[in-house]
């Protein structure tokens, strides 16, 4: 027998056992549904995370949405800064064109203050760009004004000096004169004659009675003024055009180097490479990299510098510092493939071409068998050909392509081609329409009306108002052509010449018959006209 103390040690010793299994049993419960809750609250949360980026990003612009308003809103406050200072300094303009033009005489002395365009340059921190300020019309613009090495009367300030014949129409006589002032308020220059008289002339409206006497490599020549530019101003001009050239090429080339980054070394050809994050172009730094410098030439526009052999290389040249990256093996190998495609191109669009240019004019019939060859090759060869040249403009760079000679010839070849191409198809469809035209007449169901513009002589509708091919209106009383004279115009296509240069022999036949058919119903209607007469 168990002692009192033992059984209640046995009990508690049961109790604690219990409560232990409890505790299991409830921890691996409580942890099940813990994790449950936990998976459900994380799917909640990723799903309350997906409908909040969707809602948020229909509610909120993307960046590109804001940049492209943040340059509208630029571009519209510029225009209307501009139309506003355009507008007061046309009141400005007008008002001093009318007190100048109400001067007596081309011969007033100008006020040169007038003329003096004084621009100043200021940096305007509203816009966030240069400005120009002029105080003698009070005019801000925001692009460059021009020089006066370029003015707007640079063209006619630089003919005082010359000599010039002018024509005196009451005479019908050329007389010599020098022009000696240029007025740039009356906008006349003053021409002095030998015999002291003189005469003030508005060369722009003047122009078909003025030559101009000039001397080239040591030959005189009489140009009329239309064909005449003054050495220093072409100068001034090419000079003004390369400058422009300068300043689009820098615009371009520091947008370009924002976008440039340095992606490492390559192991390869112990060079840094570079790539460029919007076109995912690459380039490596040239051997002599670190001769280059980068400097102003004499317009202010950026130049590259080689210190060790003083090479000069401007904004308008490729950057010497780095060059392209060289092809790989697989590269190499498909510019050698589109190479090929391209010259087997060339060669069979040319073949057809010189087939077609050998023959002459009078071999109506060789040339229109050639013409045939070249349209049958447009979906074969030419198509081809176009696909090849397509394929190498996305293949070589901008200004290697541009020095390919397999390209070049494919692009000449193309175009010439295409001509042919279209003169064939117009021959082609003015052919179907006379053979049309004559079928129409021969088929004793069709309705014999036929009617033809008065102007261009085609083939046209009967209630249409205005031609189709060249435009003319059409009479409302307007009659059908007699079959006779459409019989006329659609035997030139019955000829040994026209036939062959049917698609088949089939069309051929059918208008040769139609032919027949048509004549045998002209011979019965005028027997049968003979014997009613008789």
């Amino acid at each position: 027998m168990m002692t009192k103390a033992e059984l209640e040690r046995l009990s508690r010793l049961r109790n604690r056992k219990a409560v232990d299994c409890q505790r299991a049993i409830r921890g691996f419960l409580a942890r099940e549904i813990f994790q449950k809750k936990k998976l459900l609250l994380e799917r909640d949360h990723r799903l309350a995370t997906k409908i909040q980026a969707v809602w948020r990003a229909s509610r909120v612009l993307t960046w590109q949405a804001l940049r492209m308003n943040k340059i509208a809103a630029f571009v519209f406050r510029r225009e209307e800064l501009a139309l506003d200072e355009a507008a007061k300094g046309a009141d400005e303009k007008n008002t001093k064109r009318i007190i100048y033009a109400n001067r007596d005489s081309a011969s007033d002395t100008e006020d040169e203050e007038a003329f003096a365009e004084e621009w100043t340059s200021f940096w305007d921190d509203a816009m966030g760009c240069t400005a120009w300020y002029s105080s003698k019309t009070n005019e801000t613009v925001y692009e460059e004004p021009p020089k006066p090495l370029y003015g707007k009367y640079a063209f006619e300030e630089q003919l005082v000096g010359i000599k010039v014949r002018i024509l005196w129409t009451l005479q019908n006589e050329w007389f010599r004169g020098e022009v000696v002032r240029f007025n740039r308020t009356k906008s006349k220059h003053r021409v002095d004659y030998p015999d002291g008289d003189h005469e003030w002339i508005n060369f722009q409206q003047e122009k078909n009675r003025i030559q101009v006497e000039t001397e080239t490599d040591g030959v005189e020549l009489i140009l009329p003024l239309a064909n005449y530019v003054p050495d220093t101003l072409e100068y001034r001009i090419k000079k003004a055009n390369e400058v422009a050239a300068k300043k689009k090429a820098q615009t371009i080339r520091e947008i370009e180097n924002e976008y440039w980054i340095c992606v490492g070394w390559d192991t390869d050809f112990k060079r840094f490479t570079w790539m460029n994050e919007q076109t995912g172009m690459i380039k490596m730094q040239v051997v002599d990299y670190e001769d280059w410098i980068t400097d102003i030439d004499s317009d202010g526009f950026i130049c590259y510098v080689n210190g060790r052999t003083n090479v000069t290389k401007s904004i308008l040249d490729v950057d010497p510092r780095f060059e392209i990256l060289p092809d790989s093996f697989e590269v190499e190998e498909i510019k050698i493939e589109n190479a090929k495609d391209m010259s087997m191109g060339v060669y069979l669009c040319n073949s057809l071409m010189d087939g077609y240019n050998s023959k002459s004019e009078d071999d109506e019939n060789g040339r229109r068998k050639a013409m045939n060859k070249i349209l049958a090759n447009v979906k074969k060869g030419f198509k081809t050909l176009q696909k090849s040249v397509t394929f190498a403009k996305d293949l070589y760079e901008p200004d290697e392509i541009m020095e390919n000679e397999n390209y070049l010839a494919a692009h000449e070849c193309l175009k010439e081609y295409q001509v042919l191409v279209d003169i064939g198809e117009y021959q082609t469809n003015e052919i179907e329409i006379k053979r049309k035209a004559l079928l129409k007449c021969a088929d004793p169901t069709a309705e014999k009306k036929v009617y033809h513009c008065p102007d261009c002589r085609k083939q046209i509708a009967g209630n249409i108002k205005y031609c189709s091919i060249c435009g003319a209106k059409i009479p409302r009383n307007l009659q059908p052509t007699p079959v006779e004279d459409i019989m006329e115009d659609a035997l030139e296509v019955l000829n040994f010449s026209e036939v062959n240069f049917f698609s088949n022999e089939r069309r051929a036949r059918e208008c040769v018959y139609a032919y027949y058919y048509m004549y045998i119903k002209i011979l019965i209607a005028l027997l049968i006209s003979s014997e009613h007469q008789g």
